[in-house]
């Protein structure tokens, strides 16, 4: 099934002196980030935070040992803060999968990742693989009967394993991601193969 929709997230990261510094930083590009994106038709509820982490960061530096003449020793030294925020962005129209990551990266961007492809209504396209299992299986078991000189008489039982969503990497990996204000990331989306494990137990006579 050819997907209809498109995600990555992305994370900005600032070490400064002071928090204010570090958080005027990250909250200064996420905010042209946000506007980008939405420009592109993404809608708010598709962006979404999923890590934002504060802390204080230290180098150590090799200094002087004060006890002893000639020794050095290794020292934690203050270096400031870093702030780390990572967000989702679920793009629904596969056309603008390449122009939203294009905007994204423009605006100098450099931690992209996660990319990957779905298909938004999941149930219908699992209904049909449902459908299609279970028909296979009655083909099998009516088969099977024959072979074996006995009547199926009724169902008695089911089990259903949808198994899930698996992307055809041979189809979706080819060509290159290329980002550039004039040239969108080329993103081959490939088909995604929704499957559906069915297990009938009939009884036979």
């Amino acid at each position: 099934m050819k997907p209809d929709s498109g995600s990555f997230t992305f994370s900005i990261n600032k070490t400064a002196k002071t928090i204010p510094l570090a958080t005027e930083y990250v909250n200064s590009l996420m905010a042209k980030v946000f506007d980008a994106v939405k420009d592109k038709g993404v809608e708010e509820k598709d962006i979404k935070t999923l890590t934002y982490n504060l802390y204080p960061k230290y180098d150590y530096v090799t200094v002087d040992d004060s006890a002893c003449i000639g020794c050095k020793k290794s020292q934690r030294v203050f270096s400031g803060y870093q702030l780390d925020q990572t967000v989702r962005v679920v793009i629904n129209d596969i056309d603008k999968v390449g122009e939203v990551l294009d905007k994204v990266t423009v605006l100098g961007v450099q931690n992209v990742s996660g990319l990957s492809f779905d298909v938004s209504d999941k149930t219908s396209a699992q209904n049909e693989a449902r459908n299609m299992a279970i028909k296979e299986a009655k083909v099998k078991a009516e088969a099977m009967a024959k072979s074996l000189g006995v009547k199926l008489v009724r169902i008695t039982g089911f089990y259903e394993d949808r198994g899930g969503v698996y992307p055809m990497y041979e189809k979706a990996m080819g060509g290159d991601m290329v980002t550039s204000s004039s040239a969108p990331a080329v993103l081959p989306t490939g088909e995604n193969q929704i499957t559906s494990n069915v297990t009938i137990t009939y009884e036979i006579r």
